[in-house]
């Protein structure tokens, strides 16, 4: 039967070489599954090794929290070769703790933390990104300047993990350093950029006025220095806003400071705003027409009027939202009883006006 089954394969090529890719398919389905099965059978092993040293570590953390035992005790119960694994236990300890308690975790982390620092020249990017951002969670204020070293490492990665773990609240004295790299991440969103700024609270916003008024500071900078300013409703930023109106002819930068007067402004600040309303931009032109609208309750009802009938439909929109975030609804009323508003737009702002 044999000899004939290869006399068969001997005669016929083709079906010599079908068997010989069934043969190799089935050689290399059974080498995965064997390849599959020790991967599965390793991360057992490695499961249960955390398992054991959690049950071992948490009583002895846990003593320490409550001032029973002392570091020195505790640390002796570690090894060098399970001193990453105890870093790691740790982190995740700190982020379900605060105060004293999460003050006492960073404590007993301390001495540990030079292995992470020494791991920031591994050649693997997620690994030095690991440990930025666990040297940050566990000892910011003794390592922030490695922190900030690796706002410039050759990782876009490691850079962001750091910016990030530099921008938490409370951390205004890093704010410079971040701010002075933001260009590095200009494929990042402006409002990710600008919300990660304003996590850092208020006292950051003395850095992000002088950013946005430097004029040699990239523009794209300046963008998400104003549009954090906003997300703060920094009442100082006002000011610094209107003066950059004033001065720069970038469409993104003007759109930003508009923001910051809708949400700070006063009608002091109001002058370059109204030289805006003729801008070629149509949205330079619906911010500038809305940011009147909202800050001025004795806004020109004709300059108003006349946003009604702008070419793109967005100014018109956007003053109206003005005006009903303002409460302005007899101004509302009154534009819409001038006689060059069309049906359609007087019914809409009478509706507005009612609603």
């Amino acid at each position: 039967m044999t000899a004939d089954l290869v006399g068969v394969l001997q005669s016929d090529p083709e079906l010599w070489v079908l068997g010989a890719a069934l043969a190799a398919l089935l050689a290399l389905i059974v080498a995965l599954i064997g390849t599959t099965l020790r991967l599965r059978a390793r991360n057992n092993r490695t499961q249960a090794r955390w398992i054991g040293l959690e049950e071992r570590w948490q009583p002895l953390v846990l003593a320490s929290i409550a001032g029973r035992i002392s570091d020195a005790d505790l640390h002796a119960q570690v090894s060098p070769a399970e001193a990453l694994f105890f870093i790691d236990y740790l982190l995740r300890f700190a982020r379900r703790l605060e105060g004293e308690e999460r003050a006492t975790i960073e404590r007993l982390a301390r001495p540990l933390l030079p292995i992470l620092v020494a791991r920031l020249q591994h050649r693997d990017d997620e690994f030095r990104a690991r440990a930025v951002q666990t040297i940050s969670a566990l000892g910011l204020q003794e390592y922030g300047h490695i922190v900030v070293a690796a706002l410039d490492d050759r990782s876009d990665l490691v850079a962001m993990v750091a910016a990030r773990s530099l921008s938490q609240p409370g951390t205004p004295e890093f704010a410079s350093a971040v701010i002075r790299r933001l260009a590095r991440f200009r494929q990042w969103r402006s409002s990710f950029l600008a919300s990660m700024l304003a996590r850092v609270g208020p006292e950051i916003a003395p850095s992000l006025r002088e950013a946005l008024l430097d004029p040699n500071t990239d523009i794209a900078v300046r963008v998400v220095a104003a549009d954090a300013l906003r997300e703060l409703n920094d009442p100082e930023s006002a000011v610094p806003a209107a003066v950059v109106l004033s001065t720069t002819s970038d469409r993104n930068l003007i759109v930003a400071c508009l923001g910051i007067l809708m949400e700070v402004g006063h009608q002091r600040h109001l002058p370059p705003v109204r030289a805006l309303v003729s801008s070629d931009e149509p949205i330079v032109r619906a911010r500038a027409f809305a940011t009147i609208a909202r800050l001025d309750d004795q806004a020109d009802l004709s300059l108003l009027r006349g946003a009604m009938n702008d070419p793109s439909p967005w100014v018109p929109i956007r003053v109206i939202e003005a005006l009903r975030a303002a409460g302005a609804t007899t101004v509302l009323q009154r534009i819409a009883q001038g006689p060059e508003i069309s049906n359609e737009f007087q019914r809409a702002l009478r509706s507005e006006a009612q609603s």
